[in-house]
């Protein structure tokens, strides 16, 4: 994991001209998409740079490689918890859009939480797609369940896994059902000098133009709607939390 945590220390720095260099000065890379590329988040301490598997290629050599790992892997824990949730295997290709065959849409997001902000980490909210796997080695990740909330721990080696929006509509009514749990960061705190929080994750989804099932009580699927109409802003809680850490 060590160019990826590299590249989360130092993607929003500017170059200062030493080996570093190559994980460094992302704010000025621009994609082609949107949603890709240098975010600040105006109202958060969360700024990051997102990148499609098809550009991972800007990003350094060894953080393309651990793309391609988390990749593979994630493609392995969405095969699994298919199978837990007794979804039949020749229906995985149509319902997740060819993503348990290692199609669809694949991106890295990297994130940093700035500290000198006096406002929230980020914002409440519920992944879309399949699988996000997180690489976050600092507290700070809360999680809302019912109307409960509580602090993921992530013992030393581990990523997180969040399973995201379409999951949940695909099993919402089989009897092994998977939830997109509602998460964000608590606002953090550090001594000055001291390094900021950071974090990153893998997200496996399907194509935006790919469509969204979901089972009846009698094991077929049914398409519900297109993955591009999909609209999760109203799943957001804009509700900030606070983390006192040094």
């Amino acid at each position: 994991m060590t160019a990826g945590d590299l590249f989360a220390h130092n993607f929003f720095r500017a170059k200062e001209g030493d080996e570093l260099d190559e994980f460094r000065g992302y704010r000025e890379v621009h994609l082609e998409a949107g949603y890709e590329g240098f975010v600040d988040h105006e109202v958060d301490q969360w700024e990051n740079f997102y990148a499609e598997r098809r550009n991972w290629p800007c990003l350094p050599d060894g953080v393309v490689r651990l793309g391609e790992q988390l990749s593979e892997l994630g493609v392995v824990v969405l095969r699994s918890v298919l199978r837990h949730a007794a979804v039949p295997e020749g229906d995985w290709p149509k319902v997740t859009g060819g993503v348990t065959e290692g199609l669809g849409h694949h991106m890295l997001g990297f994130n940093h939480f700035r500290p000198e902000k006096p406002v929230r980490g980020a914002k409440f909210h519920r992944d879309s797609g399949w699988v996000t796997l997180v690489r976050a080695t600092d507290p700070g990740l809360v999680c809302l369940v019912g109307d409960r909330m509580f602090r993921a721990s992530t013992p030393p080696g581990h990523l997180v896994v969040n399973f995201g929006s379409s999951m949940e509509v695909l099993t919402q009514q089989l009897q092994r059902r998977v939830h997109a749990v509602v998460h964000g960061v608590a606002r953090t705190e550090r001594r000055p000098g001291a390094r900021h929080r950071t974090s990153y994750v893998l997200f496996l989804d399907s194509d935006l133009r790919a469509a969204i099932y979901r089972y009846d009580d009698e094991g077929v699927a049914h398409r519900v709607a297109r993955r591009g109409s999909a609209k999760e802003a109203a799943r957001v809680l804009a509700r900030p939390v606070h983390s006192s850490e040094s």
